[in-house]
């Protein structure tokens, strides 16, 4: 992500395809370079919006696997006999 820059050659390079097919389906110049634009401001989000979905799974996953030792550590609650108060 941090790769995405004006200065980027494949950023460049990306960027004037996008809009020279845009411009090859009735679009003029300067729309088609804001749209082209933000397509790649779209793809950009849509892959760094996978990679944290990502980074979090990880993490939980990774926490869930800590906190098993804690079950086997953890005091058995008995059921209680009687009744129950119930709002």
């Amino acid at each position: 992500m941090a790769n995405v820059t004006p200065t980027n050659p494949a950023y460049q390079s990306a960027l004037s395809g996008m809009s020279a097919n845009l411009q090859q389906h009735g679009i003029d110049a300067v729309d088609a370079a804001h749209r082209a634009q933000a397509m790649l401001y779209g793809m950009v989000q849509r892959q760094a919006a996978m990679l944290a979905f990502i980074d979090i799974f990880w993490v939980l996953g990774v926490t869930f696997i800590c906190l098993i030792p804690f079950m086997f550590v953890m005091k058995r609650m008995k059921p209680h006999k009687g009744a129950v108060m119930v709002e």
